[in-house]
């Protein structure tokens, strides 16, 4: 099952040659096996460290394709070089590639809660020579601050805030913020958001609060799109959209297994202005 999965996500890459990544894919499963870890990989100009715990997730789409998200992460290399954002919020920022990406054009504010998943950014953030750009805070954001109850599970990339108390465990306690609370302190004014924590989206965007009405750009991992959509939506913004890199247009159908973005009016005209091609 998890091999088709995996197949399907080459097949759905258009930069990428479907046996070449085969191939390298098949090689990752012996050595991953064999080993030995850490091992670092660069691959589209950003160097990752894989640890033993990664190397089912991440460090095997890396490996094998490189941007395991094909059309949004050129999209955010694109935004992100071009100076058409000021930031990037990634909330919910694993090991750190979109961080990594974006960190290397502009600032970043990067959340992740689980200690072995930060301690994996952090290193990461030092491979790749932007600790003064990306800015790394260990906690979750959501519609309230305090703790909460999060998934134990070292490397995961599908740890999550427990959303039921019929969730069994191991769980840890970590810190959460509201994203309105955090960036009035730090006097940041998000210019593209990034969101992936695995069904707790709609909670870190009431989050934001009023502030969300003021957000140019969203990428967001979504369990609910009605839902998600409409708390979006709600505050003003176009979508949801799909990209593709490779022609430069934005749709508003399913395309491929990645984010759906949602567009600030004003922010999806200077887009169109700039070649983008977007739904009327």
């Amino acid at each position: 099952m998890h091999f088709f999965r995996t197949l399907k996500a080459f097949r759905a890459n258009p930069f990428v040659s479907t046996p070449a990544a085969v191939l390298k894919h098949s090689y990752w499963q012996v050595r991953k096996t064999i080993g030995p870890f850490p091992l670092v990989l660069e691959r589209d100009g950003i160097r990752l460290m894989i640890h033993r715990e990664t190397k089912n997730g991440a460090g095997g789409l890396f490996f094998s394709g490189g941007f395991w998200d094909p059309n949004n992460m050129r999209l955010v290399r694109e935004l992100c070089s071009s100076g058409m954002v000021p930031n990037l919020v990634d909330v919910g920022a694993n090991i750190g590639l979109y961080s990594m990406i974006a960190g290397q054009h502009l600032p970043v504010y990067s959340f992740e809660p689980h200690p072995f998943t930060y301690g994996a950014f952090l290193e990461n953030r030092r491979l790749n020579g932007v600790e003064a750009q990306v800015h790394a805070l260990q906690a979750a954001l959501g519609d309230e601050s305090g703790s909460v109850s999060f998934s134990d599970d070292p490397g995961s990339s599908i740890n999550h805030v427990q959303v039921s108390p019929d969730e069994t465990g191991p769980f840890l306690d970590v810190e959460i913020l509201r994203g309105d609370d955090w960036a009035s302190r730090e006097g940041v004014r998000p210019g593209l958001v990034k969101i992936d924590v695995e069904g707790h989206e709609d909670s870190v965007l009431r989050g934001f609060g009023s502030l969300l009405a003021e957000v140019p750009a969203l990428l967001i991992e979504v369990r609910d799109l009605d839902s998600t959509a409409g708390i979006v939506k709600g505050a003003g913004h176009l979508g949801p959209w799909q990209y593709l890199h490779g022609v430069k247009r934005f749709v508003d159908h399913k395309m491929h297994g990645e984010d759906w973005i949602f567009l600030h009016p004003e922010f999806a005209e200077r887009l169109r202005q700039a070649g983008y091609e977007l739904p009327v």
